[in-house]
This record gives structure tokens, C-alpha cells and sequence, in this order.
């Protein structure tokens, strides 16, 4: 059991593996932020009951975000985890995943780092 526990372990270097397998993940084409805008969360903003409520959408219009049930609570995640995700390196407030500067599939290293932090927060129980 704890062998086939270890094999199904994500890590940043099980990402780097299927994007060098699989580089269609990170096409050079300039759509490819509307995926990201849409599927890939930018930011998980802090809310007043102390939720994380993961923001990304696709318009140019004013989104009042609060008007989205969608929340999200991580059993374990500590100050020192949310300083390895967030590119700020901030352990409080509003986590920024990835910015204009590293968007996820403007490049394997940007898709690898993006990954490797999902990776953290997958690990965790949701509640």
C-alpha cells in the first residue's frame, strides 16, 4: 500500500515529466491566456470568513466576484506553504498564483512552476 501511495504522489517533477512528453500543453499562441483566464485561477483572494475564493474570469466587463458561491477552505494550509505558492512570496492576504509575467502557458518553466504549486494545494483536504 504505501508504494502504490508513493507512485500516485504529485510532484513538480512528475509535471515537468508530462509537459516534456506532452508540449501541446503550452502552445505558443497568443488565445492561449483566455484558457488560462477561465480554468487556471490567478489568485486565490482571502475573504472576510477567512475562505479563499480562487478569481478568473474571461470579460471585459466589472465582475463583482462576491456575487460567486465559490469558495474554497484548505485543512493544513500553512503561512510557509502559501509563501512557496504565492509568486509574492506573501504569507498572508490574497495569493497570487502566477501574474502577466508567468503566465502558465507562456512556456514550459512558467507551466512547470504553475504546476508544482497546485501540487501543494492538491495534497490538501478540502473542507
Amino acid at each position: 500500500m504505501k508504494n502504490k501511495e508513493k507512485s500516485q504522489e504529485i510532484t513538480p517533477e512528475t509535471y515537468k515529466k508530462i509537459i516534456e512528453k506532452h508540449p501541446e500543453i503550452t502552445p505558443d499562441v497568443p488565445d492561449n491566456r483566455k484558457f488560462c483566464r477561465i480554468s487556471l485561477p490567478y489568485v486565490l483572494q482571502k475573504q472576510k470568513d477567512g475562505s479563499l475564493k480562487p478569481i478568473g474570469f474571461l470579460s471585459d466587463k466589472w465582475v463583482e466576484y462576491a456575487e460567486y458561491p465559490i469558495r474554497v477552505r484548505f485543512k493544513g494550509l500553512t503561512p510557509e506553504m502559501i509563501g512557496k505558492i504565492s509568486i509574492q512570496g506573501h504569507t498572508e492576504g490574497d495569493i497570487y498564483l502566477y501574474d502577466d509575467n508567468c503566465v502558465p502557458t507562456s512556456g514550459k518553466r512558467n507551466m512547470t512552476a504553475y504546476l508544482g504549486k497546485l501540487a501543494i494545494l492538491i495534497k490538501l483536504e478540502v473542507y
